[in-house]
């Protein structure tokens, strides 16, 4: 019996590479991209759970691309929000905004690691199996037929006491 070590605040992870099961996708505990990512533990819970954050440059491009373009958006908002007055009175390091990727993972799914931050991988593209080839074909919007349904109301009974 192998026992989980102890999980700590501050402590450096590595997500377990272990196969996805359907129950980790039924739960969203876990998906393919998630494995060996890197990061450090930010809280954790009695519920045999762990706040990550990520080492973004450990995401898959595509991931790291998108959050980085919420930060900026989320950043810009926030300094549109602000008086020119109040702008003036941020400090450098006050007007950097960084927005954390945290994932809540099962504690069971990360490992105690020492080392550098992640290589990203990247996320496979999916392709549609080949014997559905034909069978996925763009549909026009001539194609779209709109049709109204009638409802018919059926009677009502009052129930009886």
């Amino acid at each position: 019996m192998t026992v989980a070590p102890l999980l700590t605040e501050g402590q450096r992870v590595r997500v377990t590479q272990r196969e996805i099961t359907p129950e980790d996708t039924k739960t969203g505990s876990l998906y393919d991209y998630m494995r060996g990512l890197t990061g450090t533990i930010q809280k954790v819970y009695g519920t045999g759970q762990v706040g990550v954050e990520i080492d973004l440059e450990a995401l898959p491009s595509t991931i790291r691309e998108r959050h980085t373009g919420v930060q900026e958006a989320m950043r810009t908002r926030w300094m549109d929000g602000l008086s020119e007055d109040a702008k003036n009175r941020l400090t450098e390091p006050e007007k950097i905004f960084r927005l954390r990727y945290t994932l809540l993972l099962n504690n069971a799914d990360v490992e105690p690691y020492d080392g550098p931050p992640a290589q990203p991988r990247e996320l496979p593209t999916f392709q549609a199996p080949a014997m559905l080839g034909s069978a996925i074909a763009p549909v026009e919007a001539e194609e779209v037929v709109e049709e109204e349904a009638e409802l018919e109301l059926l009677p009502y009974d009052e129930p009886t006491a």
